[in-house]
């Protein structure tokens, strides 16, 4: 029988959301200010300038270990590359490197259009920009950054880009009494001493003011997050006052979708012929029930991290169903392999008998990933329920980039399911972890469509999450047939395949 390929490249065209400017053109983008506006912009940044040297001096006059960090909010019209590269050099005018990364703010429209009869038309609902993040380290860049910003005459375009210049104040949330536990992250200075060095000082601060360090995890070459245990306000307030966070939220336990619906198929089982070589796969999931479908397929030296009382097979057994006998649940000839031989790593509890947060599994993963360096192919379908978002990568996603990248592993991650549509909701976006760069996320398509059945052949599944991942990248990077799913008229839940 000829084998079915059905694995498609596709991408739908979308209008060009970045509305990046073309190169060689003198014609300014419209939303450069001109006249009084641009007057009035070039004094906010000046004055913005002044309060940035105000702090700094403080800053020196503490003795400060680690350099001061200022934000640098760009217009939500000019966040395209060529327009943030003038701020980038603005920045680093003194002739060093002095951006160390680029996170996510909320602007009003008075600072993303020129002031025209035009703008007073556009929605009032706020916009999401960027912040370019930068150390200061002299006066001398104070005094030419805010030089070049009242030059109004050469420098309108530069000018109308910025939005907003202020010292950097970690983000956060409002303390809650119910909840304890916040994670926290320290800015990451793209230097390894001095990262080591803010690491080194959080960790004794903490420890003089009697704030306890519940959990640590590697989430970057030399970055790390912690979860703490915060008493009070107070507490909140203290950890706040630290050199070098760069945020803080709450900590709160994972919450998953299972990735996979039970069937009452069950197809013959099959054992490994001896002397044929096949591929192996570690999985990143709840374990692997041993039946006489599966244990065949299992090697030696499984890595768990929660004892047998507090496991729950199902979902890694589904998973590990999937991958060794996929044509014969799913009635295809697909699969380039007669077999697969796994890797089981439990990296995730059940989660009604114990707690567990996305770190806690970052944290398994990368352990039972070192521990078999050898295993070249990992597939997890678990993670949170968190959507990803529009703009900044999560560190989940950043952690697993790094996992990736110094084992030289492949991870296959699910793009994540959803129940929206029970609800009459669209698609949801993948969720943090599927928004990994290096990660090959698969996302679910309906091979054929019951009665009820909301998505048409060969279209996302009704269930499976879609991109795109922040700043437009491509996810999930490839489908495969997962089903249907729809409502009867009763109201209930129906799925085919």
């Amino acid at each position: 029988m000829e084998r079915r390929l059905p694995i498609k490249f596709f991408e739908k065209r979308k209008r060009d959301e970045q509305r990046t400017e073309g190169g060689g053109s003198a014609t300014m983008p419209p939303w450069v200010l001109q006249g009084e506006a641009l007057t009035r912009r070039s004094r906010q940044l000046v004055s913005n300038m002044s309060r940035v040297g105000v702090t700094f001096a403080a800053h020196k006059r503490e003795k400060q270990k680690l350099p001061m960090v200022v934000a640098t909010t760009i217009v939500e019209d000019a966040i395209a590359k060529s327009h943030r590269g003038q701020v980038v050099a603005l920045l680093d005018s003194d002739q060093k490197a002095n951006v160390i990364g680029i996170t996510s703010a909320v602007l009003g429209n008075e600072l993303s259009l020129p002031d025209t009869a035009e703008a007073d038309k556009e929605s009032t609902k706020p916009k999401e920009t960027r912040r370019l993040l930068s150390v200061v380290t002299t006066e001398e860049l104070i005094l030419k950054i805010k030089y070049t910003l009242q030059d109004t005459q050469n420098f309108a375009k530069l000018i109308s880009t910025i939005a907003e210049i202020e010292p950097f104040t970690a983000q956060r949330v409002d303390y809650n009494p119910n909840n304890h536990l916040y994670r926290i992250s320290l800015i990451d200075y793209r230097d390894s001493d001095k990262n080591t060095l803010v690491q080194k000082m959080f960790k004794e601060q903490c420890g003089a003011h009697g704030i306890k360090i519940e959990w640590e995890i590697r989430y970057a070459a030399d970055m790390n997050l912690y979860r703490v245990s915060l008493d009070s306000a107070i507490d909140m307030e203290t950890v706040l006052g630290f050199e070098g966070i760069f945020s803080i939220e709450e900590a709160i336990p994972i919450r998953m979708d299972m990735d996979s619906i039970d069937d009452t198929l069950v197809p013959i089982a099959k054992q490994p012929i001896e002397g044929e070589t096949y591929p192996v796969v570690g999985v990143l999931d709840s374990g692997i029930e041993k039946n006489r479908y599966l244990s065949p397929w299992i090697l030696m030296g499984e890595e768990a991290y929660y004892e047998d009382l507090y496991q729950d097979r199902r979902h890694g057994s589904m998973v590990a169903s999937v991958l060794e006998y996929s044509d014969e649940l799913n009635g295809t000839n697909d699969t380039a392999t007669t077999g697969v031989m796994m890797m089981e790593a439990v990296v995730i509890p059940d989660l009604r008998k114990e707690t567990v947060y996305p770190e806690d599994i970052i944290d398994n993963v990368r352990d039972a990933i070192e521990r078999h360096r050898d295993i070249k192919i990992w597939t997890m379908s678990v993670g949170t329920v968190e959507e990803c978002d529009e703009k900044t990568f999560s560190q989940y996603g950043m952690a697993l980039d790094n996992i990736a990248d110094e084992n030289n592993v492949l991870i296959i991650k699910s793009a994540g399911n959803s129940t929206a549509f029970l609800r009459g909701g669209e698609h949801e976006r993948i969720t943090k972890m599927a928004d990994s760069v290096r990660a090959i996320v698969v996302g679910s398509i309906a091979g054929e469509k019951g009665q009820y059945d909301l998505a048409e052949v060969d279209t996302p599944s009704p269930f499976t999450r879609c991109g795109p991942g922040p700043a437009y990248v491509i996810k999930p990077d490839l489908v495969a047939y997962g089903g249907n799913a729809g409502i009867r008229p009763d109201g209930t839940a129906t799925t085919t395949g």
